[in-house]
């Protein structure tokens, strides 16, 4: 009965909801096929408040070692913030170090750190956007 209503209606049909859509081909006068998918959404993640960190580095593996720290803040970006630059997704750094605590060289190196945590996020594994990363101060 239901292959009657179906290919009667038409050849494929197609029935989707917000999270899967479920196809149904059928094959032959007695056979079908229903493939399930599970739809595809580019989700984004971002932050609603400020939020401090103080960030340590610590790496022993012979020698002297590694060591870092790295202390400043996270907030939420508007698109019309004065420090961001076109076509950056919404990703301000900005380094508000004074003196040499945090050697000029680095800066870049903390920098790429921000933004491959960005790609990442940390709730869903989604990119973050409108993320303004403030450095204060740190330490090697």
């Amino acid at each position: 009965m239901l292959h009657n209503i179906l290919c009667h209606a038409c050849p494929s049909r197609s029935y989707s909801s917000s999270y899967s859509s479920l196809c149904i081909y059928p094959l032959s006068s007695r056979s079908l096929v229903l493939l399930q998918r599970t739809k595809k959404v580019a989700y984004k993640e971002t932050i609603n408040r400020k939020a401090e960190f103080n960030y340590l580095h610590k790496k022993q593996s012979g020698g002297s070692g590694q060591f870092a720290r790295v202390v400043g803040y996270i907030e939420p970006c508007d698109d019309d913030d004065e420090d961001a630059k076109e076509g950056d997704e919404g990703f301000v750094f900005v380094n508000e170090c004074v003196g040499t605590n945090i050697p000029p060289e680095f800066i870049s190196s903390c920098e790429k750190g921000a933004r491959d945590a960005m790609a990442q996020g940390a709730l869903t594994g989604s990119p973050m956007k409108n993320v303004k990363v403030v450095v204060l101060d740190g330490q090697v």
